[in-house]
């Protein structure tokens, strides 16, 4: 038997859903900023030059301003992608990438952290089959734990699969703590 939830009215948006008999709180402070923020940009372009990705174009899909904790200090999630699948014109002589970082202070100073880290310099033909991460998105944001502090639920869409993966960040480590997912 498959629990189902009636919407109505029918919602109409695009994207994934997660239904759950979890008491979700959803994050305290949730704020989406524009994807050509300057700041988040030129974080994106350093994880990508890093990765020997010069060539390839900054492509954020989420900026996502938020307090995991709940302690007054903000964390920023940042989320790309750019490959053939998400981007049907993109430039297959750069290689391709799917990420999501999280921004945050520690001791003072800014921290990326990769919670998924995909880049590919290669160049690579229209058939190739992509393996590795295609697309990654977060889908919630919100305390599934009731311990007050939010964890990051993202999708990982790969190559026949797709997984949901939960990430917690806990006494300033971040750590996943479930995976569910099918796939051929």
């Amino acid at each position: 038997e498959v629990p189902q939830v009636a919407l109505s009215p029918i919602d109409v948006t695009s994207g994934s859903a997660i239904a759950t008999n979890l008491p979700l709180q959803p994050a305290k402070k949730l704020e989406r900023l524009k994807p050509d923020h300057p700041a988040y940009v030129k974080a994106a372009r350093a994880w990508l030059d890093e990765r020997g990705m010069a060539l390839a174009p900054v492509r954020l899909t989420h900026v996502i301003r938020t307090d995991l904790e709940g302690d007054g200090t903000d964390e920023v999630i940042l989320a790309g992608a750019y490959n053939a699948i998400e981007v049907g014109d993109a430039d297959l002589s750069i290689g391709r990438y799917a990420f999501v970082l999280l921004r945050r202070l520690v001791d003072g100073a800014v921290v990326t952290t990769a919670l998924v880290d995909y880049a590919d310099p290669r160049p690579y033909e229209a058939d190739d089959v992509n393996y590795d991460a295609s697309l990654v998105e977060p889908v919630a944001i919100a305390d599934v734990t009731g311990d007050g502090i939010a964890e990051i639920v993202l999708l990982v869409w790969q190559y026949e699969s797709v997984a949901f993966r939960l990430y917690r960040l806990q006494g300033g480590s971040l750590a996943s703590e479930a995976e569910c997912g099918c796939g051929c």
